[in-house]
């Protein structure tokens, strides 16, 4: 229609009503080309149910379809299989805007290995609650072990969602659960911006602003080294503002203290090159999102997509199991990763006391502003 528009010596002289007639016409004719758009939830499942959905490689992609728990799962056995693998690091992220129709959310599990980021699994959910993700990873392991296989969690990187927390140690006690470390500098930093901190945390010569930055220092001591800093390191410089007292609360309360939400061995780490957030899961997301033209597709938008990410994914496993993973990092990245490794060294070698390392670490991996 545009190619006809442009070219006016053909087109003829049209008013906007007329063009909008067009245009519903030929909207109307590709719909009839496309199945049926489910009503309501039901109506996924049945569509699921009758999708047929094989990938590439001629593997099932429909895992499991629940209408009694309201979810299902997209994966393939070569997905599985690499997810059950050892000396895997899995992570996990929900996202919303890529979400179908009738499904509160989308929750993807990705695996790095040897420096490759592969999505795995694919869950659509009803909720977030704990009884929802206890629900999905009980279901998940009974799908990998239809294919003879054992989905073990050891070490699992997720945001700082306490439902999922508490329903992975339900079922995995020994689990260690990595916090994303840019989801708590987020917190953190919207928190003081909630407090009214924002203007001192922002002016480079501001004693208050000094004082918050040492707080993103913290997660690279031990998590028992954490108590320490905060009492002898951090808390004996605290200004005399009412601001930054209730901030500190909030950190202790939260984040470090006995029986806090979120303690210090969920999200405090000294290794430096390790897998730190789940970056990787939102950057495939952001990816995944500008397939779609609107937000919550249509399920069969959603599965055709999927479908098409899951040739890709194949090429990933080959790489790993090709042992042609490994990649170096980038120049800029491999710099900091070089700084940071000196810092550490001086810390460990007692060039520097715990204070100064917090404070030099802090100030090499301050969040970017909101």
């Amino acid at each position: 229609m545009r190619r006809e528009l442009l070219d006016g010596a053909r087109a003829p002289d049209i008013h906007v009503k007329e063009l909008e007639n067009v245009r519903r016409a030929i909207y109307n004719e590709r719909r009839k080309t496309l199945p049926k758009l489910p009503k309501n939830i039901e109506d996924v499942h049945n569509c699921v149910e009758t999708s047929d959905l094989i990938s590439s490689k001629g593997e099932n992609m429909v895992q499991w379809n629940d209408k009694e728990s309201g979810i299902i799962i997209f994966s393939t056995e070569a997905n599985l299989k690499l997810l059950c693998q050892e000396n895997v690091r899995i992570l996990a992220d929900g996202t919303f805007n890529t979400c179908p129709k009738f499904f509160l959310q989308l929750y993807i599990l990705h695996i790095y290995k040897d420096t490759v980021y592969v999505p795995c699994v694919y869950c659509l959910l009803p909720a977030k609650s704990e009884q929802t993700y206890t629900s999905m990873f009980t279901i998940l392991r009974e799908v990998c072990a239809a294919h003879d296989l054992d989905f073990q969690v050891i070490s699992l990187n997720i945001d700082f969602e306490k439902a999922c927390h508490k329903s992975v140690l339900a079922l995995w006690p020994d689990v260690s659960i990595h916090g994303c470390q840019f989801h708590l500098s987020q917190a953190w930093y919207r928190k003081l911006c909630e407090l009214g901190l924002s203007v001192e945390y922002k002016t480079p010569d501001s004693e208050i602003g000094r004082w918050l930055k040492m707080f993103f220092g913290l997660s690279f001591v031990t998590p028992e080294d954490v108590p320490d800093t905060m009492a002898f390191d951090i808390m004996p410089d605290t200004p005399d503002d009412p601001r930054c007292v209730r901030f500190a609360d909030y950190v202790c309360s939260t984040y470090v203290d006995d029986g806090a939400q979120f303690p210090p061995s969920v999200w405090a780490d000294p290794q430096i090159d390790g897998v730190r957030t789940t970056n990787g899961c939102e950057s495939f997301h952001r990816h995944f999102n500008d397939q779609f033209y609107v937000s919550h597709p249509n399920i069969h938008e959603f599965m055709q997509k999927l479908k098409e990410v899951q040739t890709i994914t194949y090429v990933k496993i080959s790489t790993i199991n090709s042992g042609q993973g490994h990649t170096r990092p980038r120049p800029q990245r491999r710099q900091k990763l070089l700084e940071l490794g000196r810092l550490q060294q001086r810390y460990n070698t007692g060039e520097i006391d715990r204070k100064e390392y917090v404070k030099s670490m802090a100030w090499k991996n301050l969040p970017a502003m909101l």
